[in-house]
């Protein structure tokens, strides 16, 4: 599932990596699955707990990371742990 870390096009770009991602065999869950069958009122009721899973992680960086870095005694730069974990939340 995962790309190939050596870039075999040769071109270096985020289009060559991820070109595995658009193969046949990644998007085969969208044929098997049958649509009817998903309780979309359980899915509706989670859309409360979604929420907030989503502010948790937006208010974990702010609030962890300098309490981390006091109790550790090392400086943080707090601009490129959000930005990590921004990268970490798009990616997942």
């Amino acid at each position: 599932f995962f790309p190939p870390l050596d870039d075999s096009s040769g071109d270096g770009s985020v289009i060559s990596f991820l070109s595995p991602l658009w193969s046949e065999s990644t998007w085969d869950i969208f044929r098997i699955v049958d649509f009817s069958t998903i309780s979309w009122a359980a899915v509706t009721e989670s859309i409360p707990t979604m929420v907030a899973l989503v502010l948790f992680s937006l208010i974990h960086v702010p609030i962890n990371i300098p309490a981390f870095a006091v109790s550790s005694d090392v400086d943080v730069e707090i601009n490129a742990e959000l930005v990590a974990h921004g990268y970490s939340n798009g990616i997942v």
